[in-house]
């Protein structure tokens, strides 16, 4: 007896039971069907299979369903919104025949009416520009009437014009899409460099590496286990010189710690575990993945790196900030400055999708300001409300395509009151903020010019000046992450030694 597969006319059963067959074929399958044991059985499975179908219950979907559809698949996917530049007139050469024709036109049909969905049927009564960014002036709940992230909700002045829209100048962002080709060229030539400060940092950072391939704090003591935080620092210190799994005197400890954050990374994306203060390790652990995968040109790296990028997306809070865990309300201005360069180098990088979580962060941090709580809880002696500007300061020149020069300047000169390196003996190491000086040399080297000059100087000298005779600097050179250790201070500082030839000015 032949299964019902062998029978060549099982594949009729299923529209001759819904009724769509041609009324001069369906009595002749009948017939075929009585006599025909293997379809008589596969029509009885299939009638029941159709009978439990039409038994479930209609699930009706809410009256914002489609509205919510549409924000998070142009909240993934921006460059929907985005005109595309101008290219090669292919069509000339182009000469389909007519069958291609037809299915092209067909096609051309479709898109009229996904375009139509998109701008036309967003929201009654909006046009089709703000229907399509309304996603984007914050994480609105459904419903509630208002936009999270107003000025009214954050501290501290308001933007200039309307504070509850975030723009996307197409133009202006495809014109920085262009120029980031090369930004990503200058990146692929990092070569080992002859600073001898770096050298001996990277050199001791290599010596404290622990034998899973991470790193870990103070003290290689028992039970402490490797940070993906501190891993990623460390990294970021040997990729910014050069190092890479394939090249340079450091390659197997870039190696090993490259595959430690692999080992590390959730089917999520994250790279770390869930506690508190996970997202300033997923971010610092992410551009890592990132620049190695740049570096080298590795999928394997590049596929980790762009799940990194992705939860990066998700973690961001409806204010359009990031907290210490995934989408917390707390928003650490420092969480944000290392979410942000990890965006911008995932754009310069081709992930179009990061644009407008770039927006909503340079419209936080702008709203941000002025009030001790945006500062994290540190104490503005130690640097804490100018640590915040500089993180603004950077944020605004890594997600914005047109610079505010005037905003920028005024905040240079809000940094360049207070040196982030006062104290340069044990007793003072307080008052310093080496994160305020990561930050603020990142933005200043963004803006250079005179304000570049009268920082950067004086603050090499200074962090020269504390660089232990092993390459180390003292793990407690500043209060802020003394769980940390030597590497974290090792790690920053050589970072912000190689920041002149870390990354291109994003304005030239």
């Amino acid at each position: 007896m032949s299964a019902p597969a062998e029978c060549g006319r099982a594949s009729e059963l299923t529209a001759f039971l819904q009724g769509e067959t041609a009324p001069e074929e369906a009595e002749g399958l009948r017939l075929h069907l009585e006599g025909c044991l293997p379809c008589g059985r596969e029509r009885a499975r299939l009638e029941k299979v159709r009978a439990a179908l039409l038994g479930v219950e209609r699930v009706e979907p809410s009256a914002d369903f489609t509205a919510r559809v549409r924000r998070s698949l142009l909240r993934a996917h921006p460059e929907f919104l985005a005109t595309p530049p101008p290219g090669k007139r292919w069509w000339r050469a182009f000469r389909p025949s007519p069958l291609v024709a037809l299915s092209l036109a067909a096609n051309a049909a479709l898109a009229l009416v996904a375009v139509w969905l998109f701008y036309f049927r967003a929201e009654p009564g909006e046009g089709a520009h703000e229907a399509t960014l309304r996603w984007a002036r914050g994480r609105a709940e459904p419903g509630s009437g208002r936009e999270p992230g107003s000025p009214s909700e954050l501290k501290g002045a308001a933007l200039p014009g309307d504070a509850n829209r975030v723009k996307l100048d197409h133009e202006a962002w495809q014109g920085r899409m262009g120029r980031d080709r090369h930004r990503l060229k200058f990146i692929e030539d990092r070569k080992p460099g002859g600073d001898k400060a770096v050298a001996a940092a990277l050199e001791w950072l290599a010596r404290a590496q622990r034998p899973d391939g991470g790193w870990a704090g103070a003290s290689p003591q028992a039970g402490q286990a490797s940070s993906p935080h501190l891993t990623g620092l460390s990294l970021l210190a040997f990729l910014g010189e050069g190092h890479t799994p394939a090249g340079g005197p450091h390659a197997g400890a870039v190696r090993r710690g490259l595959d430690f954050l692999l080992g590390e990374q959730r089917a999520s994306g994250l790279v770390g575990t869930e506690p508190e203060g996970a997202m300033m390790g997923h971010a610092i652990a992410g551009m890592a993945l990132l620049e190695a995968a740049i570096l080298m040109r590795d999928e394997r790296l590049a596929a980790a790196a762009a799940a990194a990028v992705s939860f990066t997306v998700s973690a961001q809070n409806r204010t359009g900030g990031w907290g210490r865990s995934w989408r917390g309300e707390d928003h650490d201005p420092f969480v944000v400055g290392w979410q942000v360069t990890f965006l911008r180098l995932a754009q310069v990088g081709g992930h179009a999708g990061v644009i407008c979580p770039l927006l909503q962060a340079d419209r936080r941090l702008r709203m941000a300001g002025g009030h001790e709580a945006d500062a994290g809880g540190r104490a503005s002696g130690s640097g804490g409300l100018r640590a915040v500007t500089a993180v603004g300061m950077l944020a605004h020149q890594m997600a914005s395509p047109a610079w505010d020069t005037r905003l920028l300047w005024s905040r240079a000169e809000t940094l360049l009151e207070l040196s982030p390196i006062p104290g340069m003996e044990k007793a003072s190491f307080g008052q310093n903020d080496l994160d305020f000086a990561y930050f603020g040399t990142l933005a200043l080297h963004q803006l250079g010019g005179e304000g570049w000059t009268r920082w950067w100087h004086p603050l090499r000298e200074k962090v020269l000046l504390l660089q232990a005779r092993d390459g180390s600097w003292p793990a407690d050179l500043d209060p802020w992450r003394a769980e940390g250790g030597q590497v974290h201070t090792t790690a920053l500082a050589a970072l912000i030694l190689e920041t002149p030839g870390r990354y291109p000015r994003m304005a030239e």
